[in-house]
């Protein structure tokens, strides 16, 4: 065990002494530092390809539970004027044809929290320069300023968090405008919304949620089903949970900063897991989210390397998707046949995983779990 709330860097180097200390062949987790980099890997996300290429480590992460609260697109400015200075002009995103320059998201009670990034190098991850850009999140309420994000970004990473304390009991309808505020204007960028009831109402595209070390080579991401909404329960297929993230956050740089020559989208997440279980842990009495759905998955993993020791991560993850049972996004209109991006490649078929780790077919009469 080793913590992940300590910083990213305490985060990388804990996966890394779990993989060649503790010679550790399954690690899982479900955490997600706000300022981890979307478009590129970071410090997390290369621990996380090293452990499983130097260390042969299956490593799981949750998908996450953001459903589709993002918003992503061209950054496209335009020019408006100070009300109180007429002369004076500032850069700000235009959300849609209209120039329109606000956006109206609800966010629930209690905290929300906004991570902006956008597509130019993050120093944090080891490029040889930061951010050309200085973008910021500006807030009204009724049409008055409430607060601002002012993190400097020249020379540093493309990113903004920005939290919102809704005080009342109800959510809270606020608009958003996005400034450049600084330097030149970026290409893609995108806002991920994290708050409970919190929901982005006009403008609208729908984005992937799932960004970090949840979005990377060496990461088995897993979404999340109801366990009583799955075919050992008389539904078939399984249905996956509302929240679970959308996956498909392009990766656009390498660490050092350049563009790549095409978008890496990677195929996750790789498979889904049951939520909603009973626990004997404090607090977690009924374990719900893909937080619940990760260690699961994780658990046949383990199952299947007790089986089969020589199997490699590649390998594990292979059985994992090649058994598991088809499901659909139901965000879509028709059926997704094979993997989408919020089901991967469906609901975990435990015996089958590990029936093939033996080699064996599923059916057979002594396969014990």
């Amino acid at each position: 065990f080793h913590p992940g709330l300590q910083g990213q860097a305490a985060f990388a180097e804990g996966i890394i002494e779990l993989a060649e200390d503790a010679d550790a062949s399954v690690i899982v987790d479900d955490v997600i530092h706000f300022s981890e980099p979307m478009f590129a890997d970071g410090i997390i996300a290369m621990a996380v390809n090293r452990a499983s290429d130097e260390f042969g480590v299956s490593y799981f992460s949750s998908s996450g539970n953001l459903g589709t609260d993002s918003y992503q697109g061209q950054f496209n400015p335009i020019g408006i004027q100070f009300p109180d200075d007429p002369g004076n002009t500032f850069i700000v995103h235009a959300f849609d044809d209209n120039d329109d320059t606000r956006q109206s998201i609800v966010i629930g009670p209690g905290t929300t929290t906004i991570v902006l990034q956008w597509d130019e190098p993050y120093l944090s991850a080891g490029a040889l320069t930061g951010s050309e850009s200085d973008l910021d999140i500006i807030v009204y309420y009724d049409g008055i300023f409430v607060l601002a994000s002012d993190e400097e970004n020249l020379g540093g990473d493309p990113i903004e968090v920005l939290a919102i304390e809704n005080t009342l009991d109800t959510p809270l309808e606020i608009e958003i405008e996005i400034e450049l505020f600084e330097g030149s204007p970026p290409n893609l960028m995108k806002y991920v919304l994290f708050g409970d009831s919190s929901e982005i109402i006009e403008h609208d595209t729908n984005s992937p949620t799932s960004y970090g070390h949840f979005n990377t080579d060496g990461t088995i991401a897993v979404g999340a089903a109801y366990w009583r909404d799955t075919p050992a329960f008389g539904t078939s297929p399984a249905i996956h949970r509302d929240f679970s993230s959308l996956c498909g956050t392009p990766i656009l740089l390498d660490p050092m900063g350049g563009r790549l020559k095409e978008p890496r989208i990677l195929m996750q997440p790789s498979v889904v897991g049951p939520d909603g279980v009973t626990t004997s842990v404090d607090g977690f009495d009924i374990f719900d989210g893909t937080s619940a759905a990760a260690p699961h998955v994780a658990g046949v993993a383990a199952l299947m390397l007790e089986c089969n020791p020589g199997l490699t991560p590649d390998q594990v993850r292979e059985i994992l998707e090649t058994t598991a049972m088809d499901m659909d996004d139901q965000t879509t209109p028709d059926f997704d046949d094979g993997f989408d991006f919020t089901t991967g490649y469906g609901y975990i078929d435990a015996v089958g995983a590990v029936s093939m780790s033996l080699g064996r077919d599923k059916n057979e009469k002594n396969i014990m779990l």
